[in-house]
């Protein structure tokens, strides 16, 4: 008997999906908004373990600059090949170089641990 429930419950599932998707879709780009927001306000507050620098929009754009020049050195390097590279900085401070990732439980930034060492 479940078995011949399986394809009515599969479009009754993607109807409701369908109709509630004018409220859904909003309520997530709107949650999502918020979320970078807090992160944004949060990093703007936060030092630097190092060097004391508040790390800020600068940390952010300097993670991003990493990430998008390791994408380019692994798709130079496998130029035939998908790359699929796991972002793990999401903040690097732009004194001394530290890298941060953003702890999502905690809503906080964590040091990696490259960032406890000793700076240059």
């Amino acid at each position: 008997m479940p078995a011949l429930l399986a394809g009515p419950l599969a479009i009754l599932a993607l109807v409701l999906m369908l109709l509630t998707l004018p409220v859904t879709l909003p309520l997530a780009l709107a949650w999502g908004g918020w979320k970078r927001r807090r992160q944004r306000s949060i990093i703007d507050r936060t030092c630097c373990i190092r060097c004391g620098h508040i790390l800020g929009q600068a940390a952010l754009q300097a993670a991003d600059a990493d990430h998008v020049a390791e994408l380019g050195a692994m798709q130079q390097r496998f130029p035939n090949g998908l790359v699929n590279l796991l972002r793990r900085a999401d903040a690097r401070c732009t004194a001394c170089g530290a890298t941060y990732a953003w702890d999502r439980r905690r809503h906080r930034l964590r040091p990696l641990e490259d960032a406890t060492s000793p700076g240059p």
